[in-house]
This record gives C-alpha cells, sequence and structure tokens, in this order.
C-alpha cells in the first residue's frame, strides 16, 4: 500500500513539473516546448538569411 502511494505521489510530482516547462509563445498564445536553444536558432536563422540573400533579390522599397 504504501509503495502504490509513494508511486502515484512520485508520479503526480513528475507530471506537474512537466506541465510547467513550456514556453509562452505570444505568435500563437500557447505554452509551447522548445527543443533548440536562442542562440542555435538564432544561428539558423542567420544561415537561411544568407541562403536566400544568396538567390533572391531583397527589395529595397520599405512599402513593399
Amino acid at each position: 500500500m504504501k509503495r502504490q502511494l509513494l508511486i502515484i505521489y512520485s508520479l503526480g510530482i513528475l507530471l506537474t513539473g512537466c506541465a510547467g516547462l513550456g514556453t509562452y509563445n505570444p505568435a500563437t498564445e500557447r505554452n509551447e516546448f522548445i527543443f533548440i536553444s536562442t542562440p542555435e536558432e538564432v544561428a539558423m536563422g542567420r544561415q537561411i538569411h544568407n541562403s536566400l540573400a544568396k538567390e533572391y533579390e531583397f527589395s529595397k522599397n520599405q512599402n513593399d
């Protein structure tokens, strides 16, 4: 009986802890799990930007 209570209690703590790990995304207005760090995401964005800059010409008109 004590073992079952310990298991149930442990699972409750584990699930409660996991529920708070999400990060709020204001664009989607939801909590989401983020699996990459901010510096990794920035590096990916820069790499994609450089790739697109080589392939396409960006507009210099700010009204476009």
